[in-house]
């Protein structure tokens, strides 16, 4: 896509792949970025800011949900 805040428009080419990737990626998306919240300030800020271009040139948005347990962390739930 090359940088997608400098365009103003995004191409078909672009779309499509961003459409595949979000197909895949889903709702997961929100939890990769809560572990960049966390882990480190200024790479959540620049995630975010791509999502919301290619949100807003593209029209490709990720699931608002998390993907619900992590890897591994159900066999922990009865802990809680």
């Amino acid at each position: 896509c090359g940088n997608i805040h400098e365009l103003t428009t995004c191409a078909y080419p672009c779309w499509r792949a961003m459409t595949m990737y979000s197909d895949r990626v889903g709702c997961c998306w929100e939890t990769v970025m809560e572990g960049y919240r966390h882990l480190d300030w200024s790479a959540f800020h620049a995630w975010r800011h791509w999502q919301g271009t290619l949100s807003g040139k593209c029209g490709v948005s990720f699931q608002r949900d998390s993907c619900g347990d992590s890897a591994g962390e159900g066999q922990f739930r009865r802990l809680r």
